[in-house]
């Protein structure tokens, strides 16, 4: 089982049975049985099956934005000021 966590997903809280855990377009993936019994896919990071990330809790504190994501930000805010 797993829980979506991504705060402004409307699947927040919810809890799945995993079917699998696997690579799947440019990031790592869970696959999981919906409530329809259809089969759904989430970025593992939108769940409570994302390793530990040092940057997403600073002294306790949870941290609303990660690195990587402030990062890929960064480099589309630079290709839209050109």
């Amino acid at each position: 089982m797993f829980q979506v966590t991504h705060l402004f997903h409307p699947l927040y809280g919810k809890e799945f049975e995993i079917i699998e855990c696997r690579y799947g377009w440019e990031q790592e993936r869970v696959w999981y049985y919906k409530q329809d019994g259809t089969v759904g896919t989430l970025p593992l990071t939108w769940t409570n099956l994302r390793p530990p990330d040092p940057y997403l809790d600073i002294e306790g504190e949870h941290s609303p934005f990660r690195v990587e994501d402030l990062l890929e930000l960064s480099d589309l805010i630079k290709e839209i000021m050109k």
